[in-house]
């Protein structure tokens, strides 16, 4: 699991395809609660709009805890789908996407209807603030109290924190790395002697 992006608030775009609107709003969910709340409140502000089509990622975006989508009475898989593509190809966690499309007059055919949303989640996501999120992992190794120094070197130069250490027969300290550099760590100290559990 490496880096992505987490919304730092939220964002509005409009855009005009062929006479018709579509007004795309981006911000942050955690759950499927305040997915629905974001939904329903998109609808409220359009109420007169023909659809409103999203679709949202809970957690990292390409192995999500929990993602859902929905055309809302277009041809299937011309907007739910493409929205929810934009938000993985962004690399952007914990995010909804409510795209509501005021019909202008001029089908667009399928091809033009998946083009359209996309453009209208892709134009949203370049304005939604963010910041970077690093997935973090616990270890605890166990060590000769003369590994201490190396360990706690190796642990730095990976950009990661030590934490409580216990002295027994043995040295135990807890740390904090990046997932990314988790292997890395591992295989440093596997070279020293020194042993890592994952956990507790």
């Amino acid at each position: 699991m490496s880096q992505y992006f987490l919304p730092n608030g939220h964002a509005r775009v409009s855009i005009d395809v062929k006479k018709s609107d579509f007004h795309a709003y981006a911000t942050e969910v955690r759950d499927k609660e305040s997915a629905v709340n974001v939904l329903k409140a998109e609808k409220q502000r359009y109420p007169s709009a023909r659809h409103h089509c999203w679709a949202y990622i809970i957690g990292q975006p390409m192995q999500p805890e929990h993602a859902s989508m929905s055309d809302d009475g277009e041809p299937s898989g011309t907007a739910g789908k493409p929205i929810l593509n934009i938000i993985q190809h962004h690399n952007i966690g914990n995010t909804i996407i409510v795209v509501s499309r005021y019909f202008g007059g001029i089908k667009l055919g399928a091809g033009g209807l998946i083009r359209a949303y996309a453009n209208a989640a892709k134009q949203v996501l370049t304005q939604l603030p963010t910041t970077s999120f690093v997935p973090l992992s616990e270890v605890y190794a166990v060590m000769e109290f003369n590994k201490e120094h190396n360990f706690r070197h190796i642990v730095t130069g990976l950009s990661g924190e030590i934490g409580h250490t216990r002295y027994t027969d043995k040295l135990t300290i807890k740390a904090t790395i990046p997932q990314n550099k988790l292997k890395a760590l591992l295989q440093k100290c596997a070279g020293l002697g020194i042993s890592v559990d994952q956990g507790g």
